[in-house]
């Protein structure tokens, strides 16, 4: 049967390189139209019954209600269902981020069902299908590859006589571990080329010293909307870049999509001497494998000599994208694989074995969340107690401050008590003060006005003084004089 349209589930609230590499990108090459199953945060179930398959990624399975009612709807109306891995996520190292975090941990119980109830599931690389046919007999490989819509093929960048050469790298910062690996290198890089070279990280921090170098930058992660990302990446430009992989199961069932964005970008590559790269890149003619610090040492001091090397190693790895890794090439594959998946959950063949060490593997990872779980339980019941004590501290102090509020108030009310007597006092005072006032005022009225009487009194008895004098000197007081006598005489006398 022809896959016409198809029931996708995912809670991401954006296209990311997962959706858009896994679902969108393919589906609309392979001619197949996408209903989108989850609407703000919604699982809509009713676009099952017009779809022609059910579709979801790792994630959706850790919404675990949702995730059985789609099932549980699924198989009420006979629709295959199709699981898509692009990580081995049960093989995941110790010394991963995502582990250490055990950002996963909780939901791999879900993710192993979902592997074992599915229809089918459809992989990345041939590495992650034999990991995966462990629980799941019926695993088809789709590889990731490059969108012609979204990447256009860039040449290499010419830098100027006296320009720094700039070197990428660019990943999310899951990838810490694998750049603790080429760190020695990069570092020797700089003490080498000094002033020569520029390192640029986006997503990422540099790693240890790197990060104190003046001649290293970071860009922390913009956008997680995939066509936006590649639209900022047409704006970046670098020299050559790295791609470095740790050794282990994991990283073996990635794929090489880190080739098909550098090669589109024009930017030769130093990358892992370990599969994904080393199943598609011919060491020397478009990328550069390497192993050992000093081989990541050599390789990179290569580009960085050779500018000819650069361009012929972009021209080749973008023949060579062209040729075998761009979608348009490859949609129709969807469609094959899709149209091979029935409706009907075959585990009956799987190994005992097999999903008993899947078990263990997960068990193993619940052990260290349990772990972690309880570290930061009793971290917590650490702070819990200090708190408490600081609590008891706090209340100490509060009820003194409170007692010495008790205290203030009582004096600040006396003080208003002898304020307010202080002030009748004043007020008693200034009427005395007023009184005493009008007093003096009538006292130096009275002043005045013996001054004025004693004036006119001098006035008068200058006046008569004068009069005297005049009289005493004049000839009728002559006359007159003994006349007073003998006057004088006869009163006494009588």
């Amino acid at each position: 049967m022809v896959i016409k349209k198809v029931a996708f589930y995912t809670f991401s609230p954006t296209i990311s390189a997962l959706e858009h590499y896994r679902v969108y990108s393919p589906l609309v090459h392979a001619g197949i139209e996408v209903l989108e199953g989850v609407k703000q945060g919604q699982t809509n179930l009713a676009i099952i019954s017009e779809s022609d398959l059910v579709l979801f990624q790792r994630d959706f399975a850790n919404h675990f209600e949702a995730y059985q009612d789609v099932i549980q709807e699924a198989r009420k109306l006979n629709k295959p269902v199709v699981l898509d891995l692009d990580d081995d996520l049960l093989s995941l190292p110790r010394d991963h981020p995502d582990r250490v975090a055990t950002y996963y941990a909780s939901g791999l119980p879900s993710i192993l069902h979902a592997i074992l109830n599915a229809d089918g599931i459809t992989v990345t690389t041939k590495a992650l299908k034999q990991s995966v046919l462990k629980m799941n007999p019926n695993v088809w490989v789709l590889p990731n590859y490059l969108d012609e819509s979204l990447w256009q093929m860039r040449s290499q960048p010419k830098s100027g006589p006296n320009q720094p050469l700039t070197i990428l790298y660019m990943g999310t910062t899951t990838h810490r571990p694998d750049l603790q690996l080429v760190s020695e290198a990069l570092l020797r890089i700089t003490k080498t080329y000094r002033g020569a070279v520029r390192f640029l990280f986006y997503g990422i921090e540099p790693p240890g010293e790197l990060a104190k170098n003046a001649a290293v930058s970071y860009q922390p992660v913009l956008t997680y909307d995939y066509k936006n990302f590649v639209s900022l990446m047409g704006h970046l430009r670098a020299d050559l870049a790295i791609a470095p992989l740790c050794d282990n199961d994991f990283n073996h069932s990635k794929s090489a999509l880190k080739y098909l964005e550098y090669s589109a970008m024009g930017i030769p590559a130093v990358y892992s001497r370990i599969s994904p790269y080393s199943d598609v890149i011919e060491d020397g003619s478009d990328g550069m494998l390497a192993a050992t610090p000093e081989e990541w040492f050599e390789k990179i001091e290569l580009l960085i000599r050779d500018a000819n090397l650069r361009q012929q190693i972009v021209k080749n790895a973008q023949a060579k994208v062209q040729q075998r890794w761009l979608m348009r090439e490859h949609g129709a594959e969807w469609q094959s694989v899709y149209e091979q998946i029935k409706p009907t959950a075959a585990s009956s063949s799987l190994d005992r074995a097999s999903l008993l060490h899947s078990l263990w593997k997960i068990v193993i990872q619940l052990e260290e969340f349990r772990a972690k779980q309880e570290r930061t339980i009793n971290e917590l019941n650490d702070k819990s107690a200090a708190l408490m004590h600081q609590l008891g501290v706090v209340k100490a102090q509060k009820e003194a401050f409170e007692a010495q509020d008790r205290q203030i108030s009582a004096q600040v009310a006396s003080l208003m008590e002898q304020k307010e007597a202080s002030v009748a006092q004043l007020d008693q005072l200034n009427a005395q003060l007023n009184q005493l006032g009008a007093q003096v005022a009538t006292l130096k009225a009275q002043k005045e006005a013996s001054d004025a009487q004693v004036k006119q009194l001098g006035a008068t008895l200058e006046q008569t003084q004068l009069e005297v004098v005049d009289y005493a000197l004049s000839t009728s007081w002559k006359i007159t004089r003994p006349l007073r006598k003998i006057s004088k005489k006869l009163r006494r006398d009588g």
